[in-house]
């Protein structure tokens, strides 16, 4: 059955209401958007018109209108404000603020968004999501094609909050209508979105954040046995795969509970402290300390070091005298550089040990599916260890590499063994622990008696009252 053509699909009059009609600029499932001008502020809006079948009964007409009134009451920077909405004929129609720009879907498909710019759009839409919610209004239809973002300032705003309840509801008249809705929609509802679109809460809207967060990131969707956004994307914080699988867990009551809640969390991972909302508004995202000044002061802190170690040298030789007020700047500030790239490097690590939680939460290492993971895993403990060798933080690298490489499906005992090794020497006091279980895996795992010979030995030796030492010297004599 073809349904009948709608005003909504026949080309448009000159004139909508109080509005002109200029171009048309957007079509989704349900609706037409035009670029259109109210003539009596001589201002350029946008004209969202609405299939007739939304003013043939009594409910629909009144859901429009209580969702529109509720729509135009939202006030934030990061919402596509609406203006106004109205009736002509048979025709429903939504004036919205125009926005001077391309969509958060484009921006993606284009492959244009940087881990920083991700960040930023982010928290821009936890802060949007954070008011309506407050407001009592949930979205319902988060998407990066629901998400503008204004080519002068840079910033994100959603479109269609409250508007997608009411092509919800409108959606239920047509099976071929709900249908199409569905198509493009979802792979952004949560689990229970699906079984019943009426019964949504805040959460449905969280879950929608992480589908965007995922795809912000990595250009993807998270469908099925999905990589975390750090393995696909390398420049990407692990943190954020933490963030990602709370949002998207099955149960609602396993989610972030606000958003304020994950933008908490955005916080931790950016090492910046990003505070709810306030009656004066949200804190605009450009005030912020630029996120790659943090992402590169890990690089740049060694050579910041050096540097300022040869000037104070050379100042040394050719004047002997007492620091002057530069010299000492100079090493207050490489004092407070090195201590970022500490804080750095320990949250680096925390969000290793973290990760590697997660992975064992899944359950049992049962199958082959986590030995990619585990492999991942290692290798950025390997590059942490590589890039900055003398750091408190290899020691716990180190020591975590071993753990993961134990465990199935990976089971790499060499790798597990060196990193033993390697701990022992680097602490030798506290290299009790690991220098017993590196012989241990060099006598069973490895089958390297050679080699389990010369860690007994080093055991006994450093550790003769150790508990497990007489277990290292009978194996030592046994196998002599």
């Amino acid at each position: 059955m073809v349904e009948e053509q709608t005003n909504a699909e026949r080309p448009a009059t000159r004139m909508l209401g109080h509005y002109e009609m200029l171009e048309q600029i957007g079509q989704g499932g349900m609706a037409i958007v035009y670029k259109g001008l109210q003539p009596s502020l001589n201002r350029t809006v946008a004209i969202k018109v609405l299939p007739e079948r939304f003013a043939r009964t009594e409910e629909l007409l009144a859901r429009f209108d209580r969702e529109a009134n509720i729509a135009a009451q939202l006030n934030h920077p990061n919402i596509v404000q609406v203006i106004d909405r109205g009736k002509e004929g048979e025709t429903l129609f939504i004036v919205m603020e125009f926005v001077n720009g391309v969509s958060l879907d484009r921006l993606i498909r284009e492959g244009k968004i940087s881990v920083v710019q991700a960040l930023d759009y982010a928290v821009q839409i936890c802060d949007a999501l954070e008011y309506a919610h407050a407001k009592g209004v949930i979205h319902r239809d988060l998407k990066p094609s629901n998400i503008l973002v204004d080519n002068e300032t840079g910033r994100a705003k959603i479109s269609d909050f409250g508007i997608a309840a009411i092509e919800a509801t409108g959606s239920e008249l047509s099976t071929l209508t709900r249908e199409n809705v569905a198509l493009g929609t979802i792979n952004y509802m949560s689990p229970e979105q699906r079984l019943n679109s009426h019964t949504v809460t805040v959460h449905t809207d969280i879950f929608s954040f992480g589908v965007v967060l995922y795809e912000l990131l990595t250009g993807s969707l998270p469908i099925g046995h999905f990589k975390l956004p750090s393995f696909v994307n390398h420049q990407a914080p692990i943190g954020f795969d933490e963030v990602v699988k709370k949002c998207l867990a099955q149960s609602p009551a396993d989610r972030y509970q606000s958003a304020a809640e994950i933008k908490a969390d955005l916080g931790r991972i950016t090492g910046r402290h990003l505070k709810p909302q306030s009656k004066s508004g949200p804190t605009p995202v450009r005030d912020w300390r630029s996120l790659a000044r943090r992402y590169a002061i890990a690089g740049g802190a060694a050579v910041l070091v050096i540097a300022i170690a040869a000037a104070f040298l050379i100042h040394r030789r050719h004047a002997p005298t007492p620091p002057s007020a530069a010299a000492t700047a100079a090493a207050a500030a490489a004092a407070d550089a090195q201590a970022e790239e500490d804080a750095l490097l320990a949250e680096r690590m925390e969000n290793c040990q973290l990760e590697w939680k997660a992975l064992k939460k899944h359950g049992t290492f049962s199958s082959s599916y986590y030995a990619p993971e585990q492999q991942q895993l290692v290798n950025k403990l390997n590059k942490l260890i590589s890039d900055y060798p003398k750091s408190q933080q290899v020691s716990p690298a180190l020591q975590l590499i071993a753990e993961v490489c134990q465990q199935p499906d990976l089971n790499d005992w060499k790798t597990a063994t060196d990193a033993l090794v390697r701990l022992s020497e680097r602490e030798p006091a506290n290299g009790a622990d690991p220098l017993f279980q590196a012989a241990e895996l060099y006598n069973g795992k490895l089958k390297d008696k050679a080699a389990a010979q010369e860690m007994y030995a080093r055991f006994v030796r450093d550790f003769p009252d150790d508990p497990r030492a007489a277990a290292a010297r009978k194996r030592l004599n046994a196998d002599r």
